[in-house]
Formats: C-alpha cells, sequence, structure tokens
C-alpha cells in the first residue's frame, strides 16, 4: 500500500476507531473529504456528509487501491461497498 494510501486510510479509520460507538460518524467522513478534496478530486463541501460526489471521489480511490471494478457514478452499491470494507479492514 502507498504512503498515500496509508494517510487516506488513517484519516477515516483512525477516528471511526477513537469515537466511542464506532461508527464512521461525520467527523470521520470530513476527515476523509479533506483528503479525498487533496488527492481523487473531491469539489464538494467539507460537511461530514457523504453524498455522491463523496462517493464518487471514494470510488476514485478504492478502484487504484483496493480493486474497485464499477462505474464511478456516486451510487454505494455492492462493488463500492465490498472496496470500502477491504479498504477498512487493511492491516
Amino acid at each position: 500500500m502507498s504512503n498515500r494510501a496509508h494517510r487516506v486510510r488513517a484519516a477515516i479509520v483512525a477516528p471511526a476507531v477513537a469515537s466511542i460507538d464506532g461508527l464512521l460518524g461525520p467527523n470521520s467522513w470530513k476527515a476523509f473529504q479533506r483528503e479525498l478534496k487533496t488527492y481523487w478530486g473531491y469539489t464538494g463541501a467539507i460537511d461530514g456528509i457523504p453524498g455522491t460526489n463523496t462517493v464518487k471521489a471514494l470510488q476514485r480511490m478504492l478502484k487504484t487501491y483496493w480493486g474497485y471494478t464499477g462505474a464511478i457514478d456516486g451510487i454505494a452499491g455492492s462493488g463500492t461497498q465490498a472496496a470500502f470494507q477491504r479498504f477498512a479492514n487493511a492491516a
């Protein structure tokens, strides 16, 4: 995994792990949106809401590093979810 992939994973997974409930919440998504903006073409607001543009940028990252083979369409379908799971579970 590249240094960029490690940074992105740390930005999204570490805040989620540190939270009380362990869920991926708005602060985690804000951190992730900042990374997606820097490296993956995200142009939306840093608002912590994983909308279509957040998912499109996420899909670009997942396609590069985590085996996502679907379209960059902003829909968090089963392929996006499976690739995101691989990303989240990476050691």
